[in-house]
């Protein structure tokens, strides 16, 4: 006995669905957000300081 073989109708719908198969969907709260963004943000002010000083030393 073969497969069952079933005929799509919705070609739109099905194509999305396959799209979607391999997606993931990610909820971050506020406060990892916010954390994340503190973060990054003193990472930016500590390199830019350092390069700072570094500039100065060469001088």
């Amino acid at each position: 006995m073969g497969k069952v073989k079933h005929k799509i109708n919705n070609w739109k719908q099905y194509n999305q669905a396959l799209v979607n198969l391999g997606s993931m969907t990610f909820w971050i709260n506020d406060a990892a957000i916010k954390a994340w963004l503190c973060q990054s943000i003193t990472v930016i002010i500590t390199v830019n300081l350092y390069l700072s000083i570094l500039r100065l030393k060469r001088h």
